[in-house]
């Protein structure tokens, strides 16, 4: 089967407007988050929408190298989501999209790509679901931070990090004020697992 001509090249063009949209509601929370000073989960927000970029664009490359003729529209019907909500409910919102992504999309799309025989394509839809496990499991971690009021603080001892200068400080809470630098309490390194 010719890629222009299969429903996979429509989930190439989906996951590619979908992961483009996602890396633009990342850096718009990213913003939100430095309002908010917290300069540490805005490095990581940047980093997770480097993530949805760079899938795109693999998805965008797939799409252009199927054909030396150029493709000028490929008509798709999707559902993308415009959820809102406060801060930290976004981030609800995002680690559900993420879910969705890894959990649903991605494996149909790698079933249909399999199905029409384009087993390297299959694979890499498969490979971008287990990174959005990963963001997913990034946001979960965020949002019970958030909820239970543990940006900073923890039931145990902890190695808390200044992100600006590499200050570290082991206790149960992180410092309000960097003693090193004088970085805000943002800046410290949240302690989530980032695989």
């Amino acid at each position: 089967m010719e890629l222009k001509k299969s429903e996979t090249i429509k989930n190439l063009a989906r996951a590619f407007a979908g992961e483009c949209q996602a890396g633009a509601r990342y850096q718009f929370l990213r913003k939100q988050a430095m309002q908010k000073q917290l300069p540490y989960v805005a490095d990581i927000l940047k980093l997770l929408a480097t993530n949805e970029m760079a899938h795109a664009k693999v998805w965008f490359d797939i799409i252009v190298g199927c054909s030396r003729k150029l493709i000028e529209n490929i008509e798709i019907t999707a559902g993308y989501p415009y959820k809102c909500g406060n801060f930290e409910q976004r981030f609800v919102n995002e680690m559900e999209n993420e879910k969705s992504e890894a959990q649903s999309i991605y494996p149909e799309f790698a079933k249909v790509a399999q199905k029409e025989g384009f087993d390297e394509i299959a694979k890499k839809f498969k490979m971008v679901a287990e990174v959005e496990k990963v963001h997913a499991k990034i946001f979960e971690q965020l949002v019970q931070k958030m909820q239970e009021d543990k940006l900073y603080s923890s039931d145990k001892s902890t190695v808390w990090v200044c992100s600006e200068c590499g200050y570290q400080h082991s206790g149960k809470e992180a410092w309000k004020v960097c003693p090193l630098c004088s970085a805000p309490q943002g800046a410290v390194k949240v302690q989530i697992e980032m695989q």
